[in-house]
């Protein structure tokens, strides 16, 4: 939840761009274009080298249901600026560059503001970090940011736009670090399964797919057993090694 005293704040980037940048809002009411927090972090070589924040006046009603979410009232943005008003700020940390947010919601919350606000879309390369942490710790029960956080000891308030950006930053650098997968790697698209395997045509498994699953090994030929090349007869006196 927010903590009200925290308003608007921005830091400069450093001269060198973000190797990606995090975003995330939250909304006044159902309608995903009611933007009313927004935060952004920049990140680089495995640290945070900038961050944006500010409330905004989301120019729709707030509904309670949101409210107990975040914290953030209709008292709270009065006199604070709308979405139109940040565009170009926002426009400038995320346009060209590579945008990660937890799940889409927070790209078709940007996408609807502006069309709500008639502003130009952002282009940018998005990369959900939900994927990411599905892949890198496959065993864990859930993906949510809050439990991300806790298992990977990351420092989070929940659903504080800010907070809520650096914590799922924090994400990607780890499952990074853990699993040795570069930045533009995650961003290629999954690898389309290969075509099924043909039905066996006679035998045991007639009518039957097979697939053999997992990496190939080599499996080291017993001491002393007679050996024998590929393409030659084996003699039928020769018994077959057993292990």
């Amino acid at each position: 939840m927010l903590d009200i005293s925290t308003v608007t704040r921005s830091d400069p980037p450093d001269t060198l761009p973000p190797d990606f940048v995090v975003i995330d809002v939250e909304t006044a009411c159902s309608r995903v274009s009611s933007i009313c927090q927004i935060g952004i972090v920049g990140f680089r070589d495995g640290r945070e080298i900038f961050e944006y924040e500010t409330l905004l006046d989301p120019r729709d009603e707030f509904h309670l249901f949101n409210t107990r979410i975040h914290g953030i009232a209709e008292h709270h943005v009065v006199g604070q600026p709308s979405f139109a008003d940040v565009h170009g700020i926002v426009h400038g940390h995320l346009s060209g560059r590579t945008t990660v947010a937890h799940s889409y919601f927070d790209k078709g919350a940007l996408a609807a503001a502006c069309r709500v606000h008639d502003r130009p879309a952002i282009e940018t390369v998005w990369l959900d970090s939900v994927r990411v942490a599905k892949r890198a710790w496959p065993d864990l029960e859930s993906h949510r940011l809050g439990l991300l956080a806790r298992y990977l000891g990351i420092e989070h308030k929940h659903h504080d736009a800010l907070s809520d950006a650096r914590a799922a930053g924090w994400v990607i650098v780890k499952a990074i670090d853990h699993t040795g997968i570069a930045l533009d790697e995650w961003l290629a698209p999954p690898r389309k399964p290969g075509p099924a395997p043909r039905p066996a045509p006679s035998g045991p498994l007639s009518g039957e797919r097979i697939a053999i699953l997992g990496e190939p090994r080599m499996v080291p030929w017993p001491a002393g057993s007679p050996r024998w090349v590929a393409g030659s007869s084996r003699p039928s006196a020769t018994p077959r090694p057993r292990w």
